[in-house]
């Protein structure tokens, strides 16, 4: 396996992550309180139901933060505007949607891009069914994340 080369948190701030109309304000405090624990900051919701709550204050715990500066937009592609890339990720792949990368292969490729001043953007689905296909095409990349056959 290849190395994920050291990122500093300067290059981490070029990263977006943007979750696509998330459902449940506990789901995007967990989100935040994992971006902290990775020394990720950039939190962009398109479309929310819900993000402000007691529930999400209380699963982000000191990512509180990271909700309350959270970037709200109306689409994805407002929500991508400001980078250079965007990787989409699902674990659906098949012929109609091949994956460019896994995490690490993602990684590896992300960091020249961060090193050269480029934003990159994560994209995660919804929580019921993921992104929609015209969603991925709006995105240079698709990352393929491995999930578990019996609760994919």
């Amino acid at each position: 396996m290849g190395k994920i080369p050291e990122v500093s948190s300067t290059l981490l701030s070029g990263v977006r992550i943007v979750l696509v109309e998330p459902q449940y304000g506990g789901n995007i405090g967990q989100c935040a309180r994992a971006l902290l624990n990775t020394g990720l900051h950039r939190l962009v919701l398109v479309n929310p139901r819900e993000h402000l709550t007691e529930e999400a204050f209380w699963m982000a715990r000191d990512g509180r933060r990271l909700l309350e500066e959270a970037e709200v937009t109306g689409s994805l592609a407002e929500a991508l505007r400001p980078v250079g890339m965007a990787l989409a990720t699902t674990r659906r792949i098949g012929r109609h949607r091949p994956a460019d990368f896994t995490p690490r292969q993602a990684a590896a490729h992300v960091v020249p891009l961060l090193e050269a001043g480029n934003g990159v953007a994560l994209v995660f689905g919804r929580e019921d069914n993921g992104l929609k296909s015209e969603e991925i095409d709006l995105c240079q990349g698709v990352i393929s994340i491995p999930a578990s056959a019996e609760f994919p």
